[in-house]
């Protein structure tokens, strides 16, 4: 079942011809015309009023194709339904091409490339675009298209990742500087100060998603390069020889002096970095009262910091002593298990995450209970495998009672078994 699944997505979206189901080309052995619609190689297409579902309508007359696709079809009827996700819309376009598209980032046709930012990163999006119902569109979900008769892939949209707050450029992409910047390296090359063009920059190996590549920052007014030749990093000039600033990002503190170089000019010297367990708070590293310091689990009342962070009681067992100390947590972390915001809620003595839209309703205080739940259709920061948690029907502030998921902490993974029913029949452990 689930490879006709898979089969009929990758087939949803085929040419169809525009014709009148009046008329029918006698001649024309790929088109074939009912009393109802005209259906090119066998397969015609229609979307919901809303533009959320896509119609995919086998032709009743083609025993073979309705027989392939007889376990998909919606029940009763020669069509399957498909799902227009997320701010995709169901558009069928002048040369009967339908689909979920997306807007494009730039009002063109063709092959459009434009720049966009997720979570903070930016990525370079390239698709093709087209003009359809007045808006550039691009068609957003993988899939076979027909042309002479032949299946071959179609384009689709590619997403590039922009390492390291990369700029990026709509048309040409991620912005690279030297012929080394973005090439795979290996973590046992140095890092170095380089003149290419007339030009210095500061080149150092890092480790960017499942390898390392080079990474070069733009052109520096002076590149230092570190004492054992792992860091390089530009340097800017300042005025006042002696002068002191902290930098905060990426959990990183970093202390500089304004010094004199060799080229006779003053510049910002890193003189310190501190690693930052909670991120940064603006230059300095983010400080959470109350946090590292000894509690007690059976009397410790956990707290809310704001929507996302809270303080909680957890006991680090060590052989022959029990350590128990006080630690942020963050709820924020949910939304990749469970593809939907949490936040913070508080109450009865406990504190964890709930869904923000307050969708976890209860009604008997204190009463526990056991979930399995599965990724079947992982979203962009989802996590495919399942997991188990544990639910607390806890009495807020407000005095509304609510499940949530106590110190916000999955209990188990079930084994890893992609998409397949990794939880029982009944949702409540793994299989």
């Amino acid at each position: 079942m689930r490879r006709l699944l898979l089969l009929s997505s990758l087939l949803s979206f085929v040419l169809l011809s525009a014709c009148d189901p009046s008329e029918s080309n006698p001649g024309d052995d790929m088109t074939h015309c009912d009393d109802t619609r005209c259906y090119t190689l066998s397969m015609a297409f229609e979307c919901s009023e809303d533009g959320r579902q896509l119609y995919q309508y086998i032709d009743p007359s083609n025993t073979f194709e309705m027989e392939f696709y007889k376990p998909v079809l919606v029940a009763g009827t020669n069509y399957i339904m498909h799902d227009c996700y997320d701010d995709t819309k169901c558009m069928i376009n002048d040369k009967g091409f339908g689909g979920c598209f997306k807007p494009c980032g730039q009002q063109k046709t063709g092959t459009v490339g434009w720049c966009n930012q997720r979570n903070g990163d930016q990525f370079y999006t390239e698709a093709k675009c087209e003009l359809i119902d007045g808006q550039y569109v691009y068609n957003a979900v993988p899939h076979y298209s027909i042309s002479s008769a032949i299946y071959s892939t179609d384009d689709i949209a590619h997403d590039y990742y922009c390492p390291d707050g990369r700029a990026c450029k709509d048309d040409t992409g991620c912005v690279y500087y030297t012929a080394f910047d973005g090439q795979s390296c290996s973590r046992f090359d140095k890092a170095s100060c380089i003149e290419e063009g007339g030009k210095t920059y500061a080149q150092v190996c890092k480790g960017v998603g499942a390898g390392e590549h080079y990474f070069v920052a733009s052109p520096c007014d002076f590149c230092k390069l570190s004492s054992d030749m792992t860091d390089a990093y530009c340097m800017e000039k300042c005025d006042s020889e002696g002068a002191t600033k902290l930098t905060c990002e990426n959990y990183s503190q970093r202390e500089w002096k304004c010094s004199t170089q060799s080229d006779g000019q003053t510049y910002w010297e890193a003189t310190q970095a501190e690693d930052c367990k909670y991120g940064c708070d603006g230059d300095q590293c983010k400080v959470i009262p109350g946090a590292d310091e000894d509690c007690t689990p059976s009397t410790y009342q956990g707290k809310c910091m704001d929507d996302d962070l809270f303080l909680y009681c957890e006991a680090a067992l060590l052989p022959m002593i029990s350590i128990n100390k006080t630690r942020v947590g963050s709820c924020e972390e949910m939304k990749r298990y469970f593809g939907k915001d949490f936040i913070c809620m508080s109450g009865s003595g406990r504190v964890g995450c709930g869904a923000k839209d307050y969708s976890f309703p209860c009604n008997v205080e204190g009463q526990t209970v056991k979930r399995c739940y599965q990724n079947k259709e992982p979203g962009e920061d989802q996590i495919s495998a399942a997991f188990t948690y544990e639910l607390v029907c806890t009495k807020l502030t407000d005095g509304s009672l609510q499940y949530i998921v106590p110190d916000g902490q999955i209990s188990s993974y079930c084994e890893d078994l992609g998409h397949a029913n990794a939880c029982n029949s009944g949702g409540s452990d793994c299989e």
